[in-house]
């Protein structure tokens, strides 16, 4: 069993008195004064034996430090041993002293007594080999050889002349330990003497820090103070040990007392909660130390004694300034490894309103603290990360329950996992690719006393910079320089990370150029990847392959078409001649790709209402979107390779998307502009695009807003990409048949072809990815081939016919 019984202070000394030193307050955490049983009885716990010719230890009323009793042993007249041993108990402290007060009228240097200790699980043995440290009367001689069991050890012989005070310092390795002492007499063949009496033991602990005012408990609410507070200072290393002193605890039902314990940074636990029943507590003395033996009873009463941390309650609350949300644990450990200096806090709560109390002696702190004790590795120590970054990381090899933070001031390094903790653990994070020269960054790892660092290396980032970092490309592909900037002694090499795009250019070393070429592509979705130059990356985007416009048989060239009176007339340069009735004379012809199979389905659009014949089954469909007056715009504006149905009214854009049935709207331009759509940035979406007075305003899905101004107010606005490079062209019809193009917002040309009253029809007719020049003229089809700059004629049609590509 342990004991239990704690005394706050001992006195009716009837024998002489002695002259001792004094000592720092000290409190009782043990205490036996043998006076509450009837002699020859030992009180519960205490054990003796014998061997030998050795008397028993009894309790004795002949003498005593305090009336009436204390334990005797005599001393016999044959070789043998005496043993009084006490119960186990805890010790709270760091800064523990047994005292107890002993008369011994013993054969000198023949017969004595010696101190043994048990630590823990250990064995006893003397007190000064266990590392304890007389602080007074400490043994006076060493037994000679003869037939006493204890012959050769230092001892207490001779004779004391009353009761003296010995006073024992624990070593600090017993903080939080189980404990026993036992005291022994030996004794010789020969003479004898008196014997040896022993009394008022107590154990006693200095504490760290305490704060001895009251703490006055209302009946319901806050105490006065909230909290009460005591300031640690000056101790080395982080907490190891914890223990805490609740003293002259009352509470006339004491299941409505909560205690919360707050550390310098912020860690918290209960200490105590709904404990007790409603059976009063008067003056208690209270321990509460991970140690302990038991929890407070929940329902029975309260006894003066050590106890582990105990919360019948976890809904209780503490209002603020006590720190709010979920505690930090439930045991003393919660505060291992941690700085003990600083404010410690002790937040009381009567959470019920009808007893009052107090905590009278206010409270105390035990700390044992260690530099050593949460000494910690980290594994590995370094790591190399390439040239374009990457992620990483280190193990943190802690004992339990130590705490750690860890931080870098390298702003290449991001630390992804959660930067502080409590035990060992891993931490991940992420370099940054280098754009300089080789480098390396720390992670510093701390556990308030000791530090790590962990090296991220990283070798040279050049080349330090390409002039472009994004291009868009048509599905045709084509080709790529970008200027790179690299110091002289910089080696590069450029990598593709994707086979259709083809790095052509070398190895260079310092400035240079990146070459390469992008191959056409065959899906009719767009496609990215990213050529790698060192730390840097290119990032290439490329549309997907898109039918035609006016591509009405799918072999990737516009054919020549008309629509008469609701008939529409197709010479298709792969299928043929065709015709087809559908629609009426009045209506606004819509050719588009609907359906997304690569062909131009025939499409027109009446007083609001689209009708579609899809091309990939011969299937015909009508759709109200839109107002009489709007004008249709159908393009493919998601780049999904299917034309939504889209009008422009007013300046607004009404968007229908037939993959998905979502409808936009788009606020751009105003009354009376003139749509102008068409892919103008070369990502694979139609953009947004009017023409006004000469200007052209444009709204790119992957470039944003720009405006141009190029052309006249009385010129006709014609689209198409004249240069082949995947983005559609600026180019106005003039006068007297001048083509004035813009191509590639920068490169401009005038065409002579046509005459002022001929219908522009420009359009890919011969299939090599750029727009043709071309005019429709009375039934004939007047063309200027981009491959090779000839004119040809075509008779197809009647005059009065509307030419389909110049709709």
């Amino acid at each position: 069993m342990l004991a239990t019984l704690l005394f706050s202070n001992i006195s009716d000394r009837t024998s002489a008195a002695v002259e001792e030193p004094a000592f720092a307050p000290q409190t009782v955490r043990f205490g036996e004064n043998f006076d509450g049983v009837t002699a020859p009885q030992l009180p519960a716990g205490w054990t003796v034996s014998t061997t030998g010719g050795g008397g028993a230890f009894t309790t004795v009323t002949t003498a005593s430090d305090t009336a009436p009793n204390a334990v005797f042993a005599p001393n016999s007249l044959t070789a043998g041993l005496s043993e009084l041993t006490s119960p186990p108990m805890v010790v709270t402290g760091a800064n523990a002293v047994l005292n107890f007060r002993h008369q011994y009228s013993l054969e000198n240097t023949w017969d004595g007594g010696v101190l043994e200790v048990k630590i823990g699980s250990g064995q006893f043995q003397d007190a000064l080999l266990a590392g304890c440290v007389f602080l007074s009367n400490g043994y006076t001689r060493t037994i000679n050889p003869s037939t006493n069991p204890l012959a050769g050890r230092s001892a207490w012989t001779g004779g004391s002349e009353g009761f003296v005070l010995t006073s024992v310092q624990l070593p600090a390795s017993t903080f939080g330990q189980t404990v026993q002492f036992r005291w022994r007499l030996g004794t010789n063949d020969g003479f004898s003497a008196l014997g040896w009496w022993i009394d008022t033991i107590t154990l006693e602990t200095i504490p760290t820090a305490a704060n001895a005012a009251a703490i006055a408990i209302p009946t319901a609410g806050t105490a006065a103070p909230y909290p009460s507070s005591i300031q640690v200072s000056g101790l080395p290393g982080l907490v190891t040990g914890l223990a805490v002193n609740i003293e002259n605890f009352s509470h006339n039902f004491p299941d409505d007392v909560d205690i919360l314990l707050v550390a310098p940074n912020g860690r918290r636990i209960v200490l105590m909660s709904d404990a007790g029943g409603g059976t009063a507590a008067n003056n208690l003395s209270l321990t509460f130390s991970d140690t302990a033996p038991s929890f407070l009873p929940d329902n029975g009463p309260l006894a003066a004694g050590i106890f582990k941390p105990t919360n019948y309650d976890d809904t209780d609350t503490f209002p603020a300034p006590a720190p709010q949300g979920a505690v930090s644990g439930t045991t003393l450990g919660a505060f291992y490894g941690t700085n003990p200096n600083g404010t410690w806090s002790l937040y009381v709560v009567d959470d019920n309103g009808s007893n009052a109390g107090a905590i009278a002696g206010g409270w105390s702190l035990d700390i044992q603290s260690s530099v050593s004790a949460c000494l910690f590795t980290l594994s590995p120590t370094a790591q190399a990360f390439p040239v374009a970054g990457g992620s990483g990381g280190f193990q943190i090899n802690i004992p339990a329950g130590c705490g750690w933070t860890a931080s870098t001031t390298n702003s290449f390094i991001t630390i992804d996992s959660p930067a502080s903790g409590i035990n060992s653990a891993a931490v991940s994070l992420t370099v940054a690719p280098n754009t300089g020269g080789a480098r390396t960054g720390l992670v510093t790892v701390s556990d308030g006393i000791n530090q790590r660092t962990f090296q991220a290396q990283q070798g040279s980032g050049c080349p330090t910079s390409l002039a472009q970092t994004n291009l868009n490309y048509a599905a045709a592909g084509g080709g790529g320089n970008v200027p790179v900037t690299a110091g002289a002694g910089c080696s590069w090499q450029a990598v593709s990370n994707a086979a259709w795009v083809v790095v052509t250019s070398a190895q260079q070393t310092g400035s240079g150029a990146l070459l390469f070429n992008v191959l056409p592509n065959p899906s009719r979705s767009a496609r990215s990847t990213s050529v790698t130059v060192g730390a840097r990356t290119l990032n290439v985007n490329q549309a997907g392959a898109t039918a035609a416009r006016f591509d009405f048989d799918g072999d990737g060239r516009a054919d020549i078409s008309v629509f008469r009176n609701g008939t529409w007339y197709l010479q298709q340069s792969a299928s043929g001649f065709a015709a087809a009735q559908f629609g009426i004379s009045t209506d606004v012809l819509t050719p588009a790709d609907f359906d997304g199979d690569g062909k131009t389905d025939i499409a027109v659009y009446r007083n609001g209402v689209w009708y579609v014949l899809q091309s990939s089954n011969a299937q015909f469909f009508a759709f109200q979107f839109g107002l009489a007056a709007d004008v249709p715009v159908p393009a493919d504006y998601d780049g999904d390779g299917r034309a939504e149905l889209a009008v422009f009214r007013g300046g607004t854009w009404y968007l229908f998307n037939l993959a998905n049935n979502q409808t936009s709207v788009l606020q751009f331009g105003l009354a009376g502009d003139k749509p102008v759509v068409g892919d103008y940035d070369g990502d694979g979406k139609a953009d947004l695009a009017l023409y006004r007075g000469g200007t052209w305003y444009l709204q790119r899905s992957a470039l944003g807003f720009g405006a141009v101004q190029f052309g006249l107010a009385t010129d006709r606005p014609v689209g198409g990409d004249f240069d082949g490079d995947g983005k559609a062209d600026l180019a106005v019809y003039r006068g007297a048949g001048e083509w004035h193009i813009l191509a590639n917002f920068q490169n401009y040309s005038i065409t002579q072809f046509g005459l002022a009253t001929d219908t522009p029809v420009p359009a890919d007719y011969d299939g090599d990815g750029k727009t043709d020049v071309a005019v429709f003229r009375s039934g004939v089809w007047y063309i200027l081939q981009s491959t090779n700059a000839q004119p040809f004629a075509y008779q197809f049609g009647l005059a009065g016919d509307r030419p389909v590509p110049g709709n």
